[in-house]
Order: structure tokens, then sequence, then C-alpha cells
């Protein structure tokens, strides 16, 4: 079954984000980080170059619906593929991911303006709509 993981108050999102590549990477899962524009994608790749400075993250960006399966972190933009090619997605966009008959994990990184927050609780309920099983982590406090 399909399950999307929201976590809400991330301060720090870059950091979070990269926390979270490096936690799926240690437990041999792969990622792709989904944005909404090609801008974000590079901006994303230019931040897994640099974050965290003592360590690297492999990565690659993708731009034409096409996910190797050798890179571990994959970062994409624009129209949803098709299939998340069996990785975790880190949905840094504002599209629902829709699944397409696959079991994915989704993870939802969210932080504390009222717009962002309003605009999760809709896609939640979307993802309820879907049948994804739902979890919720309040980062509030957390680091």
């Amino acid at each position: 079954m399909s399950e999307a993981t929201f976590y809400t108050h991330v301060v720090g999102l870059q950091s979070f984000v990269a926390r979270l590549c490096r936690r799926a990477l240690s437990a041999d899962s792969r990622v792709l980080i989904w944005t909404d524009s090609e801008s974000e994608a590079l901006e994303w790749d230019r931040v897994l170059w640099q974050i965290p400075p003592e360590s690297f993250l492999p990565h690659e960006t993708v731009s034409d619906g096409r996910l190797p399966d050798d890179v571990p972190v994959l970062i994409g933009s624009g129209s949803l593929p098709e299939s998340s090619g069996g990785r975790a997605v880190l949905n840094l966009s504002r599209q629902i991911w829709h699944g397409a008959g696959e079991t994915v994990r989704v993870l939802e990184i969210i932080g504390s303006g009222e717009d962002e927050l309003a605009a999760a609780r809709n896609r939640f309920a979307a993802y309820r709509r879907q049948g994804f099983t739902l979890t919720h982590h309040n980062m509030h406090n957390k680091g």
C-alpha cells in the first residue's frame, strides 16, 4: 500500500532534505526529489553538492522522465513521471503525487507558513482519497 508522510513546521528545509536523503541512502533506499520547476531542481542540485560540507550525496538531475537505477538520489521537475522507479518520492512540488497504480512512499516537507499548511492539508486529504496510508510528524521545536 502506498504511504505519504507529512513533516510539518520544518525549519531549515535544505538541511532537513539532505538529512532525509542521507537516512534513505544508509538504508540502501533510493530517492526521487520532485520540484515544480527546472530552476528549483538545479538549485537542489547545487544544495546537495554543498550540504553537508563534510560529506557527499551522490545525485543527478533528470529532465526527460528517465530514472536511472544506478544513481541513488535523483532530482526532477515539471510534469510528474508515470512511475517513481521504486524510489521514495520527496515531493517538494505543489502537485500531488499520483501513484499511477504503483506502491510508493511520498514524503511531503512543509514549513510553518499559513499558506504552506493550508496547501498541505489539501494534499493530505487528496492522498487520503487515493487510499494512501498517512503519517504526520510535527517538527516544531525538533530541529
